[in-house]
């Protein structure tokens, strides 16, 4: 099961639609590990789970050129989410999220769709 989130109807961008349950933004001077672990904690309240780096790839999008890093954790929760930046969290299978996105069901942000196209290669090259 993968955890994701629904942006809030509130944000400038993206509104509503579904996204990684943590992204983050690297600060000067910070690693990708570091802004992993304090976005962890700012969207969903947890501390000190144990990362696994799947890649590390260029996401370019109409919206966004990046360098991303690519972490899995597992944590069944609690989660506090921050209502000012998610509408709401939720677990979904690799099966149902392949589903949504190839009938376009739901609205998934760019970003979420190439990193999940990432994280079914490295499912497969573990299998």
């Amino acid at each position: 099961m993968i955890l994701i989130q629904q942006r809030s109807r509130g944000k400038k961008d993206r509104p509503l639609f579904y996204d990684a349950s943590v992204g983050a933004q690297v600060s000067s001077g910070e690693t990708y590990e570091k802004a992993a672990h304090r976005e962890l904690f700012e969207e969903l309240g947890i501390r000190g789970l144990k990362f696994e780096k799947i890649c590390k790839y260029k996401s370019f999008s109409k919206r966004q050129r990046e360098i991303r890093t690519l972490f899995v954790a597992f944590s069944d929760g609690p989660f506090k989410s921050d209502e000012k930046e998610i509408e709401k969290i939720e677990f979904k299978t690799i099966e149902e999220i392949t589903t949504e996105l190839k009938k376009e069901k739901l609205q998934y942000t760019d970003g979420f769709k190439i990193s999940f196209s990432k994280y079914l290669e490295f499912i497969d090259e573990k299998n």
